[in-house]
């Protein structure tokens, strides 16, 4: 089926084939430094344990342990002790295209579209699987890591069965957190649509009610509720996620990326990007970008 992901020179993790997506099974006996990735990831921990460094802070997991990971951030595992984890990749692209209805639940789009740990910089979603359904929720994951070393054309059955885990694992890890309601509001998911087709527009929180037809302060609300990010924050997020794959994937100039996303004064975007990723547009390229043809 070619699904399959490759760690680069540059510490950098890559989906490949031609399906954007992977399921896989990895044993961490040893530490595992920090990298980054070039699509989201989500990670069950199920067994073991390990210190999570993920930009500048770090945590202890352990079993039942789920995080959801954003491209472009830095993590890695120290102190592992037998640390087994499954590990889910899928595209942006995927992501915000082609599976952008997934946004329209507010759990799988808090979870997976804005990753946000209320009081948090980083682009991470974190949260725990209680024990009763772990093991249920472990067939189905071992299932999936089959079909996706599989070389026959399983690809439908493969992606019906990823999408319908990562739902339910979505809806368990959130279920108990503040969630406003089961269905997005339409005019978040609107709102999302509108920044996806013009991440470069100088956005404001006024210009985006005016063409929502509500008021800014309902807005702010709806977003803060549903996505745990009031509106540009969750644009500042969309923004460094789409500059860090670009700066990873392409030789365009930092310049060029930051006018691509909406940045264009290169001083402003170094600091935004910093913030939320740890590191300038320039350090994350000289170590997370791919080696270049001479």
């Amino acid at each position: 089926m070619g699904l399959s992901i490759a760690e680069d020179a540059g510490g950098v993790v890559h989906l490949l084939g031609t399906v954007p997506v992977y399921a896989g099974r990895h044993l961490h006996v040893v530490d595992y430094p920090v990298h980054s990735h070039s699509f989201v990831e989500v990670v069950v921990v199920v067994n073991g344990s390990a210190v999570h460094e993920c930009g500048t802070s770090s945590a202890r997991i352990h079993q039942g342990d789920v995080i959801f990971l954003k491209p472009g951030i830095a993590h890695g595992y120290g102190s592992c002790r037998d640390l087994e984890v499954y590990n889910f990749g899928i595209s942006t692209t995927l992501l915000h295209h082609s599976l952008s209805w997934m946004v329209s639940d507010t759990r799988v789009a808090r979870a997976l579209f804005s990753n946000a740990d209320p009081g948090s910089e980083q682009m991470l979603f974190s949260g725990r699987l209680p024990n009763c359904v772990l093991t249920s929720f472990i067939e189905r994951m071992a299932a999936l890591v089959q079909l996706c070393r599989d070389d026959s054309e399983k690809r439908a059955e493969f992606m019906s069965g990823l999408l319908l885990l990562l739902d339910d694992l979505v809806r368990q890890v959130v279920k108990n957190q503040e969630a406003s309601s089961a269905a997005t509001h339409p005019a978040v998911i609107e709102g999302i649509r509108l920044f996806e087709e013009s991440l470069q527009e100088s956005w404001t929180l006024d210009a985006l009610a005016r063409k929502l037809h509500i008021t800014p302060s309902h807005l702010a609300r709806l977003f803060r509720a549903q996505l745990g990010l009031p509106p540009l924050a969750y644009l500042a997020r969309r923004r460094v996620e789409t500059a860090a794959r670009l700066l990873i994937d392409t030789d365009n100039s930092i310049a060029r990326i930051g006018r691509e996303v909406g940045w264009p004064d290169a001083n402003y975007f170094a600091r935004r990007f910093r913030v939320h990723s740890g590191l300038s547009p320039t350090a994350y390229r000289q170590r997370f970008g791919r080696p270049r043809e001479a």
